[in-house]
């Protein structure tokens, strides 16, 4: 569970980590994790746990650095990808644990990285490599992208996007995709503000781990009973 820190009327939170109570959050910021040896994010600071071996990115804006995530960021990840999760009305489907993060990370099927503004982390993205046999082009896809709602529209997430970019193409990428949901506008504007297009051609399909299950028991010979289930 993540703590709380302060609500009005009540006694500031004692940091776990440090037994300092914690400074009034951001106001999307209600909780925290402290990372339990250090309780720098608890106090509003950088925490990023890859740190002493991940060079911090300097970007246009002198206050804001980029910097890429370690498997020992698993749990900040996580709980990034909850508040993306919220923002987006489907916080039932965020289901991925640190234990599970650490493994992508530490198997580089995935990667991530955080912005930080003035000292606090205040946005991240997940993402990994992909590739088309339509077009014979390698790329990104970027699974998970979110600026804190306060520090929007300052042009933070167009630097990162801007340094996926290069990111793609320092890797000789000839594409950056990403899904974005149908409601969701004030996205879908951003994205064409930068030039992104929609492929509207394609409906995505997921089997579930049950469902490889299922079939991988099919193509060995096995008899299988076919039921609907949930997707998800």
């Amino acid at each position: 569970m993540l703590p709380t820190l302060v609500k009005n009327g009540e006694k500031p939170i004692v940091c776990p980590g440090c037994g300092k109570p914690a400074p009034p959050p951001r106001q999307d910021l209600s909780a925290v994790t402290c990372l339990r040896d250090s309780a720098d994010v608890y106090h509003g600071k950088s925490q990023i746990k890859g740190k002493g071996s991940m060079p911090k990115i300097k970007t246009s804006n002198p206050d804001f650095f980029i910097q890429h995530a370690s498997s020992d960021d698993a749990d900040l990840i996580v709980h990034y990808m909850k508040k993306l999760g919220t923002y987006q009305k489907m916080a039932d489907k965020i289901t991925a644990t640190a234990p599970q993060i650490k493994r992508l990370l530490n198997e580089n099927l995935g990667e991530a990285l955080f912005g930080v503004y003035k000292g606090e982390i205040v946005g991240f993205a997940y993402y990994c490599m992909t590739s088309s046999a339509f077009t014979g082009r390698s790329g990104l896809y970027i699974d998970g992208f979110l600026i804190d709602a306060q520090l929007r529209h300052q042009g933070l997430g167009k630097i990162i996007m801007g340094y996926l970019c290069k990111l793609a193409l320092d890797r000789n990428c000839q594409m950056l995709e990403w899904g974005v949901l149908d409601w969701n506008t004030p996205t879908i504007e951003f994205y064409k503000g930068l030039g992104a297009y929609s492929v509207d051609e394609m409906t995505i399909y997921r089997f579930t781990p049950d469902d490889l299950q299922t079939n991988a028991r099919l193509f060995e010979g096995g008899s299988v009973i076919s039921a609907q289930k949930t997707p998800d």
